[in-house]
């Protein structure tokens, strides 16, 4: 945490727990694929989660909070054993969260789009 990193390119590919709390990331490029625990990525300037799943592949807890995301979390549904997950917007939060032990992609675009929140429901 607090190291000024834009990226994570280069960084090991498994690990249990990553606190990158107060970066300048405005992506997960370079992301460990695997997360056994926990990944902190609050205080950045993540503005959407486009292909998540495509970065992280596995992860049990994902915290997102103080980052100005305003679309494309979806792919979080992808992410093996992800349990939690949470967000500044609780609304958004509620929903994925609702998703997560079923993964089913389709109902929870569904049910983000009915909510008004078209950005946040693309991968």
């Amino acid at each position: 945490s607090e190291n000024n990193l834009v990226n994570l390119i280069g960084g090991p590919t498994e690990v249990h727990y990553i606190n990158a709390r107060q970066n300048k990331l405005t992506s997960l490029s370079g992301a460990p694929a695997i997360i056994h625990r926990s990944g902190t990525f609050v205080f950045n300037g993540l503005t959407n989660l486009h292909n998540i799943h495509k970065e992280i592949l596995e992860a049990e807890s994902l915290v997102f909070e103080e980052n100005p995301i305003t679309g494309k979390v979806l792919g979080l549904l992808k992410i093996k054993n992800l349990k939690k997950v949470v967000f500044d917007n609780k609304h958004v939060e509620l929903i994925i969260s609702k998703y997560l032990p079923m993964g089913d992609l389709l109902e929870c675009q569904q049910e983000l789009i009915d909510a008004g929140l078209e950005e946040f429901a693309k991968l």
